[in-house]
């Protein structure tokens, strides 16, 4: 699995190389073309358009970022991701399972942080937009990785419990499945999305959701993997 990431990363930095405000397209090309004088306020024109939407994409960044921050505080600290190359090093060490290449997406907004919770490695990874590009559409996500392996069958007492954390779950707006090689994944249903897009400081109200994750882990019997 580690290979197969490694390759898609590769593709990946390409995508991200070319990622970003649609103006700084259109600027390197114009700006070859702009030698008159005549032309100097429009270029100018274009340059200041390209510095807001940068400034706004920064502003944006930032925002994200101090959410994720906030969410990992509420999940009791671990190793908040300041590169997607970290997010690919976490999936490498703790997720056995084959990744979806569209989920090894990372665009500018791209955040993910990963915490430690009653003994199971947990990831939250949060690709807001996607992508749209000549290669084909790249759907947003979010993630929540929770590593673990199957062991003896839980409990009979267990499974009204199981029950009620997955309906707990997918009423947060959340679908989730077993992955037998790597543990539980959560993903936000495009609804819940759609609000996370609209309004990114809603990510820091997601420590409830990861929480049953974890919690459905336990009741599905299932331990973390050995290191």
């Amino acid at each position: 699995m580690a290979v197969q990431r490694r390759e898609i990363a590769r593709e990946v930095r390409r995508r991200q190389r070319a990622y970003g405000p649609a103006g700084t397209l259109i600027a390197l090309g114009f700006g070859a073309a702009v030698i008159g004088a005549a032309l100097l306020p429009v270029y100018l024109w274009m340059r200041g358009v390209i510095a807001l939407l940068r400034w706004r994409r920064r502003a944006r960044q930032r925002r994200i970022q101090a959410v994720a921050a906030r969410l990992q505080s509420q999940l009791g600290g671990g190793d908040r991701h300041t590169s997607y190359a970290e997010t690919v090093g976490w999936l490498n060490r703790n997720w056995a399972a084959a990744t979806p290449a569209d989920d090894l997406f990372a665009g500018p907004y791209h955040v993910s942080t990963a915490t430690n919770r009653h003994g199971y490695e947990v990831m939250v990874d949060f690709e807001p937009y996607g992508s749209s590009d000549e290669d084909g559409p790249i759907p947003p996500r979010l993630v929540v990785y929770v590593a673990a392996v199957p062991s003896a069958p839980a409990p009979d007492d267990r499974t009204s419990e199981a029950t009620r954390l997955r309906s707990s779950i997918e009423r947060a707006g959340f679908s989730v499945l077993v992955e037998p090689e790597g543990g539980l994944v959560a993903r936000a249903l495009p609804s819940t999305l759609g609000e996370l897009r609209s309004d990114p400081s809603r990510l820091s109200l997601l420590q409830p959701v990861v929480s049953s994750v974890v919690a459905l882990a336990v009741a599905q019997g299932a331990v973390p993997p050995e290191p």
